[in-house]
């Protein structure tokens, strides 16, 4: 009957854990798992599993990548995550029993190793390859304690331990410290003090010796693994904290960006406003892709003076600025975002990056080196029909989906560093080459706009005449109301050589707003409140910073 009892309260234990991870892993927190799987890139190429195998640990380090590609689909991933941590809490149970613990105990260990693990792999920084070889290091422990003979067990724990270490890397310290308490405090047969000291020597020592035969590795690297975790890049992305939803925010507009989902981004930042840089690019740059940044730039905070932020300090942002570049029309520079992005990987086969690397060659015809690329995706599970579509697009280069893409490459590329502080140079002379790069000139304008730069946007009205808008949107006509308020005779001829039309409601909003700012000026509190809720997405309120 206590049998029966224990395994009860084991099942009802797995099921509550296991509801607790997958509820989280594929509803609250799946999109860091996508970005696992971007950094990777599994191949089935002898060539990619020589890059594992000449390390140590890089046979579980293999395992876990071919697993880690399945994270493609983010929720897919959250379901395999938490089957893997179901089975860690069931054989840490397992072997917490057969180490003579108690029920209540073994039940305890099992949910403190479980969390450990859940807020592990909560990380973007953690690898799958980590909890397989645990996972694996425990299976082979409950085997190790069913062997009744000893002869028979300190062979098998002998070969496990000179084996172990080169496949699994650090985690095999686990099998041998169970073994050693297993021998002292559990079985205590025949020489077990002498066997536990001979399992700690060959624990300590089996590194060393393989680093010298085996492998070329650092110390550090011959007791552990490079496959567990790695150091980010990040500078300014608090990676610190494991749970961080502004992260994961951060991966899921990853995710959308790279499958077109731009209405769900700016859906998401709605919920969810922007908080920080990146963040606040993949919105704006959504904005431009549907073509609603010249009407809703301002439906969100704009905190970020330059509209994106542009570095190549990191894999992130040289990801951001390749996206950035690619969208309004400068290709060669989102090649150089690109590339740079591919070097600071901790891999060079980021599947985002290559892929967009792929796109710039075909775009630019240059197929020997698009084939390159496009190689690479077709030795892989999940990229096969993309690299189809780039093919097509090499041969048929009329249908494609590039041809409005080649209408505006630049015929002159002026080099600069790529930076926020350039942003505006770059779209400038993007538009001396093509005045009709709609995209690149509603950017530019945005930039102006943020940056409340009257004299420029001003500068600009040929490029907005030459578009030909019907009607002009509405933040170029408050725009415009506001050049024309100034009394400038200037500004009023440069006006006269257009005929842009200002609809007779934005008109008789701009003067009401007037008479609210009188009325504020005056110190009545119901004027704030009005020009907040009416005016709060328009330029004025902006330009004015009236808000509060």
């Amino acid at each position: 009957m206590e049998r029966v009892n224990r395994r009860v309260i084991l099942i009802i234990n797995v099921i509550l854990f296991g509801l607790i991870s997958i509820l989280f892993y594929s509803l609250v927190y799946p999109f860091h798992l996508y970005y696992q799987e971007q950094i990777q890139l599994f191949q089935f190429t002898s060539a990619y599993w020589k890059e594992y195998i000449i390390h140590p640990g890089g046979f579980i380090g293999y395992l876990g990548a071919f697993v880690t590609q399945f994270y493609y689909f983010p929720r897919l991933g959250g379901v395999i995550v938490s089957l893997l941590l179901v089975l860690l809490f069931i054989l840490t149970y397992r072997v917490a029993r057969l180490l003579k613990l108690g029920n209540l105990s073994s039940v305890f260990l099992s949910w403190f190793v479980g969390f450990l693990f859940l807020l592990l792999h909560a990380s973007p920084l953690y690898k799958t390859a980590c909890t397989l070889a645990v996972l694996l290091s425990l299976a082979l422990l409950c085997l190790y304690f069913s062997i009744h003979s000893y002869s028979l067990r300190y062979v098998f724990g002998g070969v496990v331990c000179l084996v172990l270490n080169p496949l699994i890397g650090g985690a095999y310290l686990i099998f041998v410290f169970c073994c050693v308490l297993f021998e002292a405090f559990v079985k205590k047969e025949r020489h077990y003090l002498a066997v536990a000291f001979a399992y700690v020597a060959i624990g300590l020592t089996v590194p060393v010796f393989n680093r010298y035969t085996l492998y070329t590795a650092s110390v550090r690297n011959s007791y552990l693994s490079d496959f567990y975790y790695e150091i980010p890049e990040w500078p300014d992305l608090d990676y610190r904290s494991i749970i961080n939803f502004d992260q994961q925010r951060i991966f899921r507009q990853i995710y959308y960006a790279n499958n077109g989902e731009w209405e769900l981004i700016l859906e998401d930042a709605k919920q969810h406003p922007p908080v920080n840089k990146w963040q606040l690019s993949y919105v704006n740059l959504a904005l431009a892709k549907t073509g609603r940044i010249a009407s809703d730039l301002f439906l969100f905070e704009q905190f970020n003076e330059h509209l994106f932020c542009l570095e190549t300090k990191d894999v992130i942002s040289c990801q951001i600025s390749s996206d950035v570049y690619w969208h309004i029309g400068y290709q060669n520079y989102s090649r150089m975002a690109a590339f740079m992005g591919t070097q600071m990987n901790k891999r060079p086969e980021h599947a985002a990056l290559l892929y967009r690397l792929a796109e710039i060659e075909v775009l630019n015809s240059n197929f020997k080196l698009a084939d390159k690329y496009i190689s690479i995706f077709e030795n892989t599970l999940f990229y096969k029909q993309k690299a189809r579509a780039l093919h097509l697009m090499m041969e048929d280069k009329e249908s494609s989906e590039y041809v409005d893409k080649r209408k505006f490459i630049p015929s002159t590329d002026k080099f600069s560093v790529i930076n926020s502080s350039m942003f505006v140079t770059q779209l400038n002379h993007l538009l001396e080459d093509n005045p009709q790069n709609k995209n690149a000139l509603e950017v530019l304008l945005s930039v102006y706009f943020i940056k409340r730069d009257m004299e420029s946007l001003l500068a600009c009205l040929k490029y907005i005449d030459g578009m030909k808008y019907d009607p002009l949107p509405p933040l170029y006509q408050q725009c415009l109301l506001i050049l024309l308020s100034v009394g400038n005779e200037s500004i009023e001829q440069e006006y006269s050589k257009y005929s842009f039309d200002i609809s007779k409601s934005i008109t008789d909003d701009f003067k009401e707003l007037n008479s609210l700012l009188f009325w504020l000026s005056q110190n009545d509190p119901d004027a704030q409140r009005k020009i907040n809720e009416k005016y709060k997405s328009s330029f004025w309120l902006y330009f004015l910073s009236v808000a509060k």
